[in-house]
C-alpha cells in the first residue's frame, strides 16, 4: 500500500472514530458512576489519537507517529476488554489500572522490537493484527462469559458479530503480510484496504451495540433502584404504622386515669367539697390534656392534623366562650361579630391558641391576667394575645418562630401548660397552622409581649 494511500484510508478511519469516541466522553460525564462508559471513552479516544499520529506521519517523525499511534491502537484494544469485564459489574471480570497497562506493552513489545529493527511494512502488519486478533478473541471469550448479565439480547448479538469479524478481519490481514500462500485473496494488498473499511464497519456496529447494552442496563438499574425505593417506603410505612399504633394505645391508656381523675373532680364540684380556684385550676389543665389525647386518637399525630386540614363551621361566640372556659382567661369579643361564623380547622385553631395562651402565662408575671381579644376586619379574623410579662428579648425577636427553640430562662412563671412548648414547638406550630389557613403570625408588641394570629374570615351563614 502507498503511503498516500495509507494515509487517506487512516484519515477516513479516523473521521469514523470521531463520534462514538466525543459521544463515550459525554456520556462519561453524564453518567460518571457507570464504568461502562468512561472505559469506551478510553478506548475510542485512544484509537481517535493514535490514528490521528499514524495519519500525520510524513509531517511528524516515523519513530514517534508511528510507534507511539499503533500502541494507542493496542491499547484501544485492551480497553475494550475492561469495558466488557465492566458489564458484569463482577471484580472477577475487571482489571486493574497496572494490568491494563501491562498487558497492552506486552502486547505492543513484538512491534515496538521489529519497527527498531528496521522490519518491513509487512512484518510490521503482523506484529499489529495477531495481538489484536488475540486481543478480540480473549473479548469474545468473555463476552460468552458473562451472557447472563446483558440486558439487550440485540445488543449482545451485535457485539459477538463484531468481535467475531474483527478477530477475521485482522487474522487475515496478519497471515497474508506472511506472504505464507500465494493466492490472490491472501495477499496484504487484497487485505489493507479490506481491513481498513471493515474496522470502520466493526467500528460502527460496536458503538450501537454498547449504546444499546449501555442505555439498557441504565434502565435495570433504575428498575431495581425504584423497586429497593418502594420496598423501603413499605418498610418505613410499616414502622410508621406500629409506631402510631403503640401512640395511639399509649395515648388510651393515659386518658383512662385523667378522666376519671375528671370524673371524681366534677363529682366533688358538684357536692360543693371544692373551692372554685382550685376547681377551674385543676380541671383545666386536665381537659387540655383530654382534648390532645382524643386528637391523637383521631388523626394519630399533629403532622397528620397539619397535612389534612378539616375545615369546618365555627361560631365566633362559641368560640370565645371555650377559650374562656378551657384557660381561664380574660376574653374580649366584640357585640358586632357574635353572630359571625368563619371556615377552619377547629381542632388546629385551638392547638395555635393553645400554645400562644400557654406561652402568655407561662411568661406572665400574674397568669391570670393573660387576655385574648378576637375582632374582624380587612377580611381577617385576629386573635390577639397579651400577658404582662417582662417581654421578648431582642436577641430572641426573629427565632422564637423557629422549631425547637426556647427562651424559657427568660419566664418568672417555671409551669407550662403546653407541652409543645416546652420542647420548643408551640410558636413554631403557631405558625405552620396560620400558614395553612393562609394566614400568618407575629409579634406585635415585645413589651408586654403581644402575639398576633390572623386567618382569612370565611364567612358562612351562622
Amino acid at each position: 500500500m502507498t503511503q498516500d494511500l495509507y494515509a487517506q484510508y487512516t484519515a477516513t478511519l479516523v473521521a469514523a472514530i470521531m463520534v462514538p469516541a466525543l459521544l463515550y466522553v459525554a456520556l462519561s460525564i453524564i453518567h460518571p458512576k457507570i464504568q461502562l462508559w468512561r472505559w469506551l471513552a478510553v478506548s475510542y479516544l485512544s484509537l481517535f489519537l493514535g490514528g490521528i499520529l499514524m495519519s500525520l506521519r510524513s509531517i511528524i517523525p516515523p519513530e514517534f507517529s508511528i510507534v507511539l499511534g499503533n500502541y494507542l491502537v493496542i491499547l484501544a484494544y485492551v480497553c475494550y476488554i475492561q469495558a466488557i469485564g465492566y458489564i458484569s459489574q463482577s471484580k472477577q471480570y475487571i482489571f486493574s489500572k497496572q494490568y491494563i497497562f501491562v498487558f497492552s506493552i506486552l502486547f505492543f513489545l513484538p512491534f515496538f522490537i521489529l519497527y527498531f529493527k528496521e522490519a518491513t511494512y509487512a512484518h510490521r502488519v503482523a506484529a499489529i493484527s495477531f495481538p489484536i486478533a488475540f486481543i478480540s478473541i480473549a473479548s469474545l471469550i468473555l463476552i460468552q462469559k458473562i451472557k447472563t448479565y446483558f440486558f439487550s439480547t440485540t445488543g449482545y448479538v451485535l457485539l459477538l458479530i463484531a468481535m467475531t469479524a474483527n478477530i477475521c478481519i485482522t487474522t487475515f490481514r496478519g497471515l497474508s503480510s506472511l506472504a505464507i500462500f500465494d493466492h490472490p485473496l491472501l495477499l496484504l494488498t487484497f487485505w489493507d484496504p479490506i481491513f481498513f473499511i471493515g474496522t470502520i464497519a466493526i467500528t460502527v456496529c460496536l458503538t450501537v451495540s454498547f449504546i444499546m447494552i449501555g442505555t439498557s442496563q441504565i434502565a435495570a438499574e433504575t428498575k431495581m433502584l425504584l423497586q429497593r425505593e418502594k420496598e423501603a417506603s413499605q418498610k418505613l410505612h410499616s414502622a410508621l404504622e406500629e409506631q402510631r399504633e403503640l401512640v395511639n394505645l399509649l395515648a388510651h391508656e393515659i386518658r383512662r386515669p385523667i378522666s376519671s381523675t375528671l370524673d371524681n373532680i366534677f363529682a366533688t364540684h358538684e357536692k360543693g367539697d371544692m373551692r372554685e380556684d382550685i376547681y377551674l385550676a385543676i380541671r383545666n389543665p386536665l381537659m387540655r390534656s383530654i382534648t390532645f389525647l382524643d386528637a391523637v386518637n383521631d388523626s394519630r399525630d399533629i403532622s397528620d392534623l397539619i397535612n389534612d386540614p378539616q375545615k369546618n363551621i365555627i361560631s365566633m361566640a362559641t368560640l370565645a366562650a371555650d377559650m374562656k372556659t378551657k384557660f381561664n382567661i380574660l376574653t374580649h369579643l366584640d357585640d358586632n361579630i357574635r353572630a359571625l361564623t368563619f371556615v377552619a380547622d377547629a381542632l388546629l385553631l385551638e392547638i395555635a391558641l393553645d400554645n400562644l395562651i400557654s406561652n402568655g402565662q407561662t411568661f406572665a408575671t400574674n397568669p391570670e391576667k393573660v387576655s385574648l381579644r378576637i375582632s374582624v376586619g380587612d377580611g381577617l379574623v385576629t386573635f390577639l394575645i397579651e400577658d404582662d410579662g417582662p417581654g421578648i428579648p431582642d436577641e430572641c425577636l426573629d427565632k422564637i418562630w423557629e422549631k425547637f427553640f426556647t427562651y424559657s430562662n427568660h419566664a418568672p412563671n417555671k409551669q407550662k401548660p403546653s407541652s409543645h412548648q416546652g420542647f420548643g414547638l408551640g410558636l413554631y406550630l403557631v405558625k405552620c397552622i396560620a400558614e395553612i389557613h393562609g394566614g400568618s403570625a407575629r409579634v406585635v408588641h415585645q413589651q408586654p409581649s403581644q402575639f398576633e394570629l390572623q386567618i382569612p374570615l370565611v364567612e358562612t351563614k351562622a
